[in-house]
């Protein structure tokens, strides 16, 4: 069954008790089940990516593609993100310590799942955001190319097909350069989600859920307001009066351009911010985070987590 995040309560979503993780022995896990002891599956209303999104390549930060694999999304206030604090006082409460830790009065503190980014440089305030993991096939090398399983679908809920890639059966195996086409800065969004697992590093001391999207309705943008194409002026001499037409052909080139100078000014690169959590190796890797959003005239300065 799919709740609407809109819907969502914390009575829908429990936790089992913590165990030990095969995968990493610095943490220990619990997994996330709903009312049914099944997963639950949340579904997002629209969200514009005007903030964050997928992160670039950075060899300080995000040094290959599996610590690359999520995407910050920017929260708006309204009833989603209402239900999304109202999960966050449920486990960061004393009764899901005790739960978990078998105290209330351990050391960790939860990192939670709305998180606030400090302003830019130039001092505009940024959005709260909060982070979803992609779907990635297993591999034991964290170096290695990822193959995504997240799904994609157009606006018209048509699965996007994945080009030149392997697919198990109807199951679409997206390189994370493609996906980035397709969920860049400017589209809209509409995810289904689901909490996997609770992570618990005995390291830091920290505590926190896992998220994951499991499928994307993804509307492209719209880039009408760039003008970074080349010039379709017609020369002085050449103007004698009469109507100008623009063949396809040239309409074609225009569009070509000002679809991959707004690809060029999405993939620009910023600051990084200093969002962390800890988590299992195998899929929450560091959560040091370097952010995106083409504004030439702007720098953005370095978020945090409450």
């Amino acid at each position: 069954m799919i709740i609407k995040l809109e819907q969502l309560t914390p009575k829908q979503i429990d936790c089992t008790e913590l165990n030990d993780n095969e995968r990493s022995k610095g943490q220990r896990i619990a997994y996330m089940r709903g009312m049914d002891e099944k997963q639950v599956m949340i579904q997002m209303g629209f969200i514009t990516l005007n903030e964050f999104g997928i992160p670039r390549e950075n060899p300080d930060y995000y040094p290959n593609e599996k610590s690359m694999a999520h995407i910050k999304i920017p929260l708006i206030d309204g009833v989603e993100k209402d239900a999304l604090l109202a999960i966050d006082d449920k486990f960061g409460s004393d009764e899901i310590k005790e739960k978990l830790f078998k105290s209330k009065n351990v050391k960790h503190v939860y990192t939670p799942i709305v998180r606030d980014s400090e302003p830019g440089k130039d001092g505009k305030e940024r959005p709260q955001f909060m982070k979803v993991k992609l779907d990635i096939e297993y591999n034991k090398d964290p170096s290695a190319k990822i193959k995504i399983i997240t799904q994609l679908f157009d606006k018209d809920k048509k699965k996007i097909q994945a080009e030149g890639n392997e697919t198990d059966k109807d199951l679409q195996k997206y390189t994370l350069e493609e996906f980035k086409q397709h969920v860049k800065y400017l589209s809209k969004i509409k995810l289904i989600i689901t909490p996997c697992k609770v992570w618990a590093a005995n390291a830091t001391k920290t505590y926190g859920i896992t998220w994951k999207v499991k499928q994307i309705v993804v509307d492209a943008p719209q880039y009408t307001s760039q003008l970074t194409c080349d010039p379709i002026f017609i020369d002085d001499d050449e103007d004698d009066g009469k109507e100008t037409k623009i063949t396809e052909q040239s309409l074609d080139t225009i569009n070509t351009n000002l679809n991959q100078a707004s690809i060029d000014e999405s993939n620009k690169s910023t600051s990084p911010s200093e969002e962390g959590d800890s988590s299992d190796s195998d899929d929450d890797s560091s959560d040091s985070e370097q952010i995106q959003k083409p504004q030439p005239k702007k720098t953005r300065g370095k978020g945090k987590t409450k």
